[in-house]
């Protein structure tokens, strides 16, 4: 099969002109170019679907104590994973500023795995979020929350959020 010398090449999408004046999207509004208009549209599905969960436990909280799933501490039951995703955010909040970490772990029940570590200092105040990336989770997996160092202070009445995302983000 022979090829045609003279086969036409269209315009790439960074090429084409976007007019946002009519997008109904404002996610889109500002992008110049299709490409432009298309990465916006991709980030914006990926961080659509984070389904995000909870975790929390009142009063203090020991060293390697662990947050509650619901009701039950997520070390015997954690929360399920139902997606092969990625873990692109934590959330927490406590009642009183503190020096403290916690540590995230991915477990089938038997098998404890760290998946990340954050921390909090005094000055960080009742809420800190932590933008993270490259932390895969697996399907039929739970996760599960501890303290994992309470230096000088206890942790009281904390509430830890993750989100989840189908997609790596870079």
């Amino acid at each position: 099969m022979a090829i045609d010398k003279y086969v036409k090449v269209g315009p790439v999408a960074d090429s084409v002109p976007f007019d946002d004046s009519n997008a109904d999207c404002t996610i889109l509004v500002g992008s110049d170019t299709s490409q432009e208009a298309f990465e916006a549209l991709c980030i914006a599905v990926q961080n659509a679907i984070s389904p995000g969960w909870t975790f929390g436990r009142s009063g203090l909280i020991n060293k390697g104590g662990y947050l509650l799933n619901d009701t039950v501490p997520s070390n015997v039951s954690g929360r399920p994973i139902p997606i092969d995703g990625f873990i692109v955010k934590i959330s927490i909040s406590v009642q009183t500023p503190g020096d403290f970490s916690f540590t995230l772990e991915e477990h089938d029940g038997v098998t404890f795995t760290t998946l990340t570590s954050v921390s909090m200092v005094v000055a960080d105040g009742r809420q800190k979020t932590f933008d993270i990336s490259s932390v895969a989770v697996s399907i039929n997996k739970q996760l599960s929350v501890k303290v994992s160092d309470a230096s000088s202070d206890k942790p009281r009445n904390v509430d830890f959020a993750v989100d989840l995302n189908k997609f790596e983000v870079v």
